[in-house]
């Protein structure tokens, strides 16, 4: 499946909004198989989660990084503020560019509860890595992942 939402089990839950605590995206098959207007749909559905605490989301490296920068923006673009305590972010094996990383850059700073980024096998040059470094000053973020990276 493309998204998974899970129980406080580890098991998949019908009632993401209320039940929800991590959530599982491909990047890829979103990339290729989702029209926008449902990315958004989604994306308003992660916005009202209660007890989301980590979202992991999995991309695959050969995929145009615009297709997944699009993806990023209408999933996290949302109106409104997010209410749920998420603790952990995740993005791996996704050539993560500067206006990939931008995408993310309301959510990442609106979360107070974040605690811990994981940027892992995402490509990220210098250039990307001074945007993080300035986005981490406005966070709480105390951990970050940054292994099989270009820096």
């Amino acid at each position: 499946e493309f998204c998974t939402f899970e129980d406080e089990n580890e098991r998949p839950t019908k009632d993401p909004i209320h039940d929800a605590v991590s959530l599982r995206i491909d990047l890829y098959y979103l990339s290729t198989r989702v029209p926008t207007k449902s990315l958004r749909d989604m994306g308003s559905v992660i916005s009202r989660c209660k007890k989301l605490k980590s979202i992991r989301m999995i991309g695959h490296l050969f995929v145009r990084s615009n297709v997944i920068e699009d993806v990023l923006v209408s999933l996290f673009q949302a109106n409104g503020p997010y209410y749920f305590p998420l603790e952990h972010f995740s993005i791996c094996k996704y050539a993560l560019n500067a206006r990939g990383f931008e995408a993310i850059i309301p959510f990442l700073t609106s979360r107070g509860e974040l605690d811990c980024l994981s940027l892992e096998n995402c490509e990220i040059g210098d250039d990307v890595a001074g945007t993080i470094g300035v986005v981490l000053d406005q966070t709480c973020i105390d951990n970050i992942d940054l292994n099989d990276n270009q820096i």
